[in-house]
């Protein structure tokens, strides 16, 4: 995503600062406790009412450590079973909601201190309240944003091919969605009509998209937005608890390191080619290496051989809208195949490719475009 872009759309980043554990804690002066001097068969008695594992501790008014239901049905006294705060039960109350799912999973119940006093306390049912909510969703919006950006670039030519892409019941329903806009005079284009679902799945059935992203196969894309649909729906409708019983926290941490990952790789895709409507096939260059920058030439799988004529010869280009006719070399022998070779030139080279980038190879009207 350009940096433009970016300046308009919402940064992320600025509300994250501002999501602290502060803002999700059970405060202990509302919270169930148990005193130091209680009985504490009373104590688990109460604790098993209220559907609680354990409850801070409290000598007066002073927060001491935490004690777990189990061992308190057993216990002579509370002190017998107390455990004593520690740098590893301790949380700032200044502490990122974005680190907060990580650090419940080493210590599932963290007191938070706020300057000298311990304030309150959190667990990981605190990760359903609306802030740690809020935070999901920015790292969603995030992606979804990317995701957009991406194919309107793509298809900057005509949007509409983008969802060919869908099924024919999605493709009819967005195709309604964008009649009904344009009577209505609103301003919007068929990538708006697109909801989180349909980008992730045009994004993974279009291959070009798909390899920009960082994903040879469809299995690899799938692996990587595997639950990001359900956790969207579960962040802005939610009619239960996420954490708990959609999720575990676990199951929380690895959705959303990928979704994380997925943002930060559509925001970092480059040069995006736009789809050719009536082209055929699609392939993917070799890497491009400083050496084939040097050498002049573009390096093909045999998947993309069935573009070229099957012989070595003279054929037309098009390589990022600059038209050429250049040396074509399948390599098919006499010992064993290699990747087939286009001779470009250093020149052209130099100026339209960075060392490592790929090219999308395809076919259109007996010209072959190199995107």
């Amino acid at each position: 995503m350009s940096d433009k872009l970016r300046a308009m759309t919402l940064d992320y980043r600025d509300v994250m600062r501002a999501l602290m554990v502060r803002l999700i804690q059970t405060p202990i002066s509302t919270a169930f406790t148990v005193k130091l001097g209680e009985d504490p068969a009373t104590a688990a008695e109460a604790l098993r009412i209220r559907n609680f594992d354990q409850a801070p501790v409290l000598d007066g008014s002073r927060v001491i450590g935490i004690a777990r239901r189990d061992l308190l049905g057993a216990a002579l006294s509370v002190a017998q079973v107390v455990r004593p705060l520690s740098d590893g039960l301790l949380i700032s109350a200044d502490t990122p909601l974005a680190d907060l799912p990580s650090l419940l999973v080493q210590e599932p119940f963290r007191f938070v201190v706020d300057g000298a006093d311990v304030s309150g306390f959190v667990t990981r049912w605190d990760l359903n309240k609306q802030p740690a909510r809020t935070q999901l969703y920015l790292f969603l919006a995030d992606l979804e944003i990317a995701l957009a950006s991406l194919m309107r670039r793509r298809y900057r030519g005509g949007q509409m091919a983008a969802i060919e892409n869908l099924g024919s019941d999605r493709a009819k329903r967005i195709r309604g969605r964008y009649r009904a806009a344009q009577r209505q005079n609103r301003e919007a284009d068929v990538v708006a009509m697109l909801d989180f679902e349909d980008l992730l799945e045009i994004s993974g059935t279009d291959e070009y998209l798909r390899r920009r992203l960082g994903f040879e196969t469809s299995e690899q894309w799938e692996e990587a937005i595997n639950g990001l649909g359900n956790l969207r729906k579960g962040v802005m409708h939610l009619t239960g608890e996420l954490v708990g019983k959609q999720l575990t926290l676990d199951e929380l941490i690895a959705v959303e390191h990928r979704a994380r990952l997925l943002a930060g790789s559509a925001s970092g895709v480059g040069r995006m080619a736009a789809f050719k409507s009536g082209s055929r096939g699609a392939a993917i260059s070799q890497r491009v290496t400083r050496i084939d920058i040097t050498a002049g030439r573009v390096r093909l799988p045999k998947s993309a051989k069935g573009l070229f004529p099957s012989q070595r010869g003279r054929v037309p280009i098009s390589i990022r809208g600059r038209a050429f006719t250049v040396q074509y070399d399948p390599r098919l022998g006499p010992d064993r195949e290699r990747s087939a070779v286009l001779l470009v030139g250093r020149s052209v080279l130099e100026g339209a490719i960075a060392p490592g980038e790929r090219l999308y190879v395809s076919l259109k009207q007996g010209v072959v475009y190199l995107d």
